[in-house]
């Protein structure tokens, strides 16, 4: 799911749609189907399946065993090849009858070096800045490089010094961006109050200087938030760093998503606080949609893209305060971000395939005749179509203001939409298709849980694929004052593919944020559904697999909002590590009509457009008698109900396990 990944499979869309035969040699295969989707010209060839060693022969295991001889030691990937991943690749490579071959890394290109055919124009790419490789790294570069036919750096501004160091060896170098877009999506709005960020959670993406950056504005604007995309090793100390701030109510750290241009569209500023930056194709995403951008001005990558003051805002690298006033420059004046959002959008489209796919069509054409070689002809479609796929790509989208979700087929034979509900009854609900498009009210009578979408169309009846998730209309909905409380969010399975949770009730209490001052926990609420202000809610906050509860009565507002209020001791109960006392939080309201869920609800938090967020909303722990007694941690269940750990032998020192047994 990388930015190198996304960069080559651009790249090769861009290429095929220009008539030209695409082949990605897809070194290791760890997973079923690509994250990104191909174009149908493109032809994808994994070399190694990794996927299960123990099916490989006793001679092949030996060699996975044995670390690869070509590939330098000091290549990032080079402890996930081997010398039976490498044999896959030379003998793929020495023998290939291709006009250009690429390689797309360092280990790659020395690959490309060292066992393609020299008749063959050899290409080597660098997804980095020159000044991120280290000494060793360098010099194994340098050596594959030296004997390759040219470099394509996406760092245009790096061209001078790699032509300086290519100079003696004759390689060609030149500077081409990546190719992002063209963005299918409506402008975002700018109304979402959220700073969205994209990148791996490691030390150079600098997201710590961010989210300090970003406690500035939370003083200033606290109803802001901050959403990190991404996943990686830093994870645990940025999550750490948001308890020490106090910011769990509005930084979230949400994972790994594809594909991302949805979430950049449901932004309203993008920021890039990175110390190192080849291009950055998520500055770009976001121009794309008309975000503006906040960034750091690191070497190349954003300083090579934005125009200070035109399309995005430029601060000094590694200044924080400097960074928030770039932060609040935006958000208080509507004016700047409107003008930053218009160009940003008109200047992003350079970066389109089709401008891409021309430079690269002219550098490839005049190497390969430098080479001797003819290049073949294109056509108007490239004949590869051989990546038939077992599913139908589908788009979700729920628009702002829409009280619709629509599922927009890739495939207008598509005839019907057809969702699977494995609940104790297994239920099937048909949609009609019309030109591709099925649609269901957000306020429909689909019964509460998981449904599996499937497309009906020529090719029978498959399982819909993830194409893009635009659920922006699920940030505020403006339709809850009905009589009960239906909502829907889609979401993307492990294995890609399209699933709607869905949920339905008479009454619903949403969890709000959640206040930590000492031992007490405050968690705000607000009501949805038929009721009366006048009925008495109370709290029963319940061990669970006993009797024993501690009720908390909370007075209701006009409005239908509420407060729970306990001190984190009453919730210390004896347990241990393995087997903690958890605490459910269910509400009960006095005198209400019998009805679905009116007796007692659980207190969750489901009106948005996050499916599950167990891993996403995280909360400190609260320290009983200075952790002497028990630390107690607030958690979403995997049915995003909320509820207390206690575990009494957590030091307050460690990051403590935010997952319950449910």
């Amino acid at each position: 799911m990388g930015g190198a990944i996304r960069a080559t499979v651009s790249v090769a869309n861009a290429m095929a749609t220009n008539g030209h035969e695409v082949e990605i040699l897809s070194a290791l295969r760890g997973a079923e189907n690509p994250a990104f989707e191909l174009h149908h010209g493109v032809r994808l060839t994994p070399l190694a399946d990794v996927r299960n060693v123990d099916a490989l022969s006793p001679a092949e295991q030996e060699s996975h065993r044995e670390p690869p001889k070509v590939m330098p030691k000091s290549e990032a990937v080079h402890r996930d090849h081997s010398r039976f991943t490498e044999t896959r690749v030379k003998d793929a490579l020495s023998g290939i009858d291709t006009d250009v071959l690429i390689g797309t890394r360092m280990g790659l290109n020395t690959y490309v070096a060292a066992f393609a055919p020299d008749k063959v124009a050899r290409v080597g790419m660098a997804h980095t800045t020159f000044s991120y490789y280290n000494a060793a790294s360098l010099a194994d570069e340098l050596s594959a490089l030296s004997r390759l036919d040219a470099l394509v750096t996406v760092a245009v501004g790096d061209v001078p010094v790699w032509r300086e160091q290519m100079k003696p060896h004759g390689t060609a170098v030149v500077g081409i961006p990546n190719c992002v877009g063209p963005s299918t999506l409506p402008p975002a709005q700018l109304d979402s109050k959220t700073v969205v960020a994209v990148g791996r959670l490691t030390g150079v993406k600098q997201f710590n200087l961010l989210i300090r950056a970003f406690k500035v504005v939370v003083d200033k604007h606290p109803d802001w938030k901050l959403r990190i995309y991404g996943r990686g090793k830093a994870h645990k100390a940025l999550r750490n760093l948001i308890f020490d701030l106090g910011l769990h109510n509005n930084v979230f750290l949400m994972g790994a998503v594809t594909p991302i241009e949805p979430e950049w569209a449901k932004a309203s500023i993008a920021a890039v606080t990175s110390r190192l930056e080849s291009f950055h194709i998520g500055l770009v995403e976001a121009q794309q949609v008309g975000v503006p951008v906040v960034s750091m001005a690191c070497e190349r990558g954003p300083v090579d893209i934005i125009k200070h003051g035109k399309d995005g805002l430029l601060t000094p690298i590694n200044d924080i305060e400097a960074f928030a006033d770039g932060l609040l420059r935006v958000i208080e004046d509507p004016q700047l971000a409107e003008k930053l959002s218009v160009n940003a959008r008109k200047r992003s489209r350079r970066f389109e395939p089709p401008q891409i796919a021309k430079q690269y069509d002219k550098f490839l054409t005049k190497l390969v005749r430098s080479k001797g070689g003819k290049p073949r002809p294109t056509t108007s479609a490239s004949a590869a179509k051989n990546n038939a796929s077992s599913t139908y790509a589908v788009d979700c989208v729920v628009s702002a203001g829409s009280e619709t979700v629509e599922l927009h087929v890739h495939n207008d034979s598509a005839s019907e939409v057809v969702l699977t509900h494995d609940g104790k009854k297994r239920k099937v609900t048909r949609l009609k298709c019309q030109r591709g498009v099925a649609r269901i009210p957000l306020t429909t009578a689909l019964a509460e849980g998981m449904y599996d979408v499937h497309v009906n169309g020529k090719r029978g009846l498959l399982a819909a694929r993830v194409g893009m998730l635009d659920t922006r209309g699920l940030l505020a909905r403006n339709d809850l004052d009905a009589y009960r409380l239906a909502h829907m969010v889609p979401m993307r399975t492990d294995d890609g593919l399209l699933r709607l949770r869905s949920w339905r009730r008479a009454i619903h209490a949403e969890v709000g944020d959640v206040a930590i001052e000492g031992e007490q926990v405050t968690l705000a609420g607000r009501l949805y559904g038929e009721f009366h202000t006048d009925r008495r809610l109370q709290a029963e906050i319940v061990l669970r697999g006993t009797d024993r509860r501690i009720d908390v009565d909370c007075p209701l507002s006009p409005d239908g909002s509420f407060e729970v209020s306990v001190s984190a001791r009453e919730l210390a109960h004896p347990g241990t590590s393995k087997d903690p006392a958890l605490w459910d939080v269910w509400l009960r309201l006095s005198g209400q009509v019998e009805g679905e869920g009116a007796d007692r609800f659980r207190f969750m938090r489901v009106l948005d457009d996050i499916a599950a967020r167990k891993k996403i909303f995280a909360y400190p722990p609260i320290p009983v008698n200075d952790a002497r007694t028990a630390t107690v941690v607030p958690y979403f269940t995997d049915h995003n109900g909320l509820t207390f750990r206690s575990n009494p032998t957590a030091p307050t020192n460690k990051t403590i396990n935010l997952c319950g047994r449910e």
